[in-house]
């Protein structure tokens, strides 16, 4: 009995031995498998916040496309117009400049004149510069304004100092462009 005591107390210690040395080695071993699989998932995550990035710029170029389309479209609606309204036909097109400037108009007028520069089958008006500046007082005027309303009309008579315009009441326009107008056939 004493030989398997002492082969069991020898397997004992060898036990504890091989124990240990499965301890020494695997945890390191297990610290390494931890800090892969650690660095795996930061990878990862790296990679799905780029792909992510790509699929947002893969939509908005996607959505460049569709409005790109969507704008070809009507393009190829105005071509289609323009061509059954022979545009074309630069002959056919006459120009009038229109150049007023500085000029003491009512609210009506300027309503007036606003829709005569909208575009229609048989004109078209194309601005190049458009300044309204409503009088409101004296103070807030340039004062070559000021001299204007306040000096001599038309006739060359000397006019009262008179106040500007009721606010709201007048405009002073100034306005520049061309009218392209097609003559009816």
């Amino acid at each position: 009995m004493n030989a398997l005591q002492s082969m069991l107390a020898v397997l004992g210690r060898s036990f504890y031995l091989v124990v240990s040395l499965g301890i020494l080695i695997g945890m390191p071993y297990s610290g390494h498998l931890a800090w892969s699989a650690y660095h795996d998932h930061v990878v990862a995550s790296e990679r799905l916040e780029e792909a992510k990035r790509v699929r947002a710029e893969l939509d908005r170029q996607l959505e460049k496309i569709q409005e790109y389309r969507k704008f070809s479209t009507e393009v190829k609606g105005f071509v289609k117009s323009a061509e059954e309204n022979r545009i074309d036909e630069r002959q056919g097109w006459s120009s009038y400049a229109v150049d007023i400037k500085e000029k003491l108009i009512t609210v009506s007028e300027l309503r007036a004149l606003l829709l005569n520069a909208g575009p229609s089958s048989r004109f078209y008006f194309k601005p190049r510069k458009l300044e309204i500046t409503s009088l409101f007082a004296k103070e807030g005027l340039p004062p070559r304004i000021v001299t204007l309303l306040t000096t001599k009309t038309a006739t060359g008579a000397a006019a009262p100092a008179t106040p500007p315009p009721v606010p709201g009441e007048k405009v002073l326009l100034s306005l520049t462009g061309h009218y392209l107008v097609f003559p009816r056939s």
